[in-house]
């Protein structure tokens, strides 16, 4: 029983990291491709079947010009939705280092005190990370 739940955790785990921002979202850049790929595949088969009734060539080329545009345009917004979540992720992650050395040079408050704040804010940037929200 207890490996059920440890398979399962693992599971939940691998989804929530492939789709975690930081990461650029890998599990919207595979699907994307994939549906790319597939759109790719199947119009020109549906078309070449089309074709094949009708003894022309116009639904294969027209399936294999749907197919080859989506796959196109699925692997353009793939990568470059991936990209501006990576890059999103950096910017906040550069500007909430530079608010903490911002507040450890210009704050007047003992050391101590300015490491429990970092700590607070650290605790909650994770749990900004971890549901995918921010800031940025």
């Amino acid at each position: 029983m207890g490996r059920h739940y440890i398979k399962a955790l693992l599971r939940e785990t691998v989804k929530v990291l492939g789709s975690a921002n930081i990461l650029g979202d890998p599990l919207g850049l595979v699907q994307h491709l994939g549906t790319g790929m597939w759109d790719f595949l199947s119009k020109p088969t549906v078309g070449l079947f089309q074709s094949a009734r009708t003894l022309g060539v116009e639904q294969f080329m027209a399936g294999l010009s749907a197919g080859s545009f989506s796959l196109l345009s699925h692997t353009v917004y793939a990568l470059s939705n991936a990209s501006w979540k990576i890059s999103k992720t950096a910017h906040r992650n550069v500007n909430a280092v530079k608010t903490r050395c911002d507040l450890l040079i210009n704050s007047s408050l003992p050391l101590h005190k300015q490491m429990e704040i970092s700590q607070e804010a650290s605790s909650s940037e994770m749990m900004q990370l971890g549901s995918g929200s921010g800031s940025g």
